[in-house]
């Protein structure tokens, strides 16, 4: 963990570790709309739209999940929209 916490406080608003918001915590004091923020929502009957997920996301932002079984909700806000 102290390596992935040296990245993500090298990489303030640009690298995201969605799995272990914890590094985001303590690198940016935010909460972003990842796995877990997303299940409380959905839970609670509140989804939020794919659209306010992506823009409450800086801009560029590298999400590293290093294998994408760890998402279980976010991925799918974050893929093109099917066509």
């Amino acid at each position: 963990m102290d390596s992935a916490l040296e990245i993500a406080q090298q990489n303030r608003g640009r690298i995201y570790f969605p799995w272990n918001p914890l590094l985001t915590i303590r690198s940016e004091n935010k909460v972003y709309p990842f796995d877990d923020a997303l299940l409380v929502y959905i839970n609670a009957g509140h989804p939020i739209s794919a659209k306010a997920v992506r823009e409450a996301v800086p801009a560029g932002a590298l999400i590293i999940y290093p294998d994408p079984c760890q998402s279980k909700v976010a991925l799918r806000y974050f893929m093109p929209p099917k066509k």
